[in-house]
């Protein structure tokens, strides 16, 4: 009887060790997560039952993204829920579906022409968050503005007093601002492309990743096949696909955004 409760106490400590932490900037982007300590939202619970259908648990810090970002690349934050790829992420961050889609929106104030593409962005003042994407926006002639803990709510302040043109951003998030926040100063234009996957970017240096010697191609796209079955990373990303597929992400998001 004694080593079978000794057995319990060690699976059970082995079940409670087994901790993913999740780095998010101070700043709000509802329904995802709201301003910190605020951590409610979309994400904590989806993470949250796929970290459970793993038998680990979620652990969230907020901070601000560079120093999110230094605690990624010494595998102190496991994973950023939501991150765009670049090559210069892909040399400590490995890339996988977070379960999500994504589209972009610009919104500017009523003074400003109609656009219906990047391209119409020309000589335009364009507000990103820090980190963010940019769509390209500076390859046809557009000023970049980057502001760190950027919010949909600051960057209309921006927009409404002349300090930027337009603000690129998630449109989902933008449509669920502009309807529990209208706005008669502001209009939208959907200008920046179709549905994608939202990427998860992955610490390198977290514990939880194992990835094979042949990972040499930093395209995010290579990376499915050099994950290493055997590390619970392998494991956080197959829970998410079980519940894109059995219909728990789609019920999250009609609960969050609807």
């Amino acid at each position: 009887m004694k080593y079978l409760i000794l057995l319990l106490l060690l699976l059970s400590w082995q079940a409670s060790a087994c901790t993913f932490t999740m780095g998010y900037r101070l700043s709000e982007r509802l329904p995802l997560i709201g301003a910190a300590p605020n951590n409610e939202g979309l994400y904590k619970e989806l993470y949250s039952i796929a970290l459970k259908k793993i038998n680990c648990k979620l652990h969230i810090i907020r901070e601000p993204k560079r120093r999110i970002i230094k605690n990624m690349v010494e595998g102190k934050v496991d994973f950023y829920p939501g991150f765009t790829f670049s090559q210069d992420r892909g040399k400590y961050a490995y890339f996988f579906e977070n379960g999500l889609e994504m589209s972009f929106l610009a919104i500017s104030s009523l003074n400003q022409p109609e656009i219906s593409r990047v391209e119409d962005l020309d000589s335009k003042i364009v507000l990103v968050a820090q980190g963010g994407p940019t769509l390209g926006a500076e390859k046809v002639g557009a000023v970049i503005r980057r502001v760190e803990d950027l919010t949909i709510e600051n960057a209309i302040g921006y927009l409404v007093r002349g300090k930027a043109d337009f603000y690129l951003y998630l449109k989902a998030s933008i449509d669920y601002y502009l309807k529990n926040n209208p706005q008669s100063e502001i209009k939208s234009h959907p200008c920046c492309g179709e549905k994608k996957a939202m990427l998860l970017g992955f610490s390198k240096a977290s514990s939880h990743l194992n990835l094979s010697s042949n990972n040499l191609n930093i395209s995010h796209a290579s990376y499915h096949s050099t994950l290493e079955k055997d590390s619970k990373a392998f494991a956080l990303k197959q829970a998410i696909q079980q519940m894109k597929v059995d219909g728990t992400i789609e019920k999250l998001y009609k609960k969050y955004y609807l």
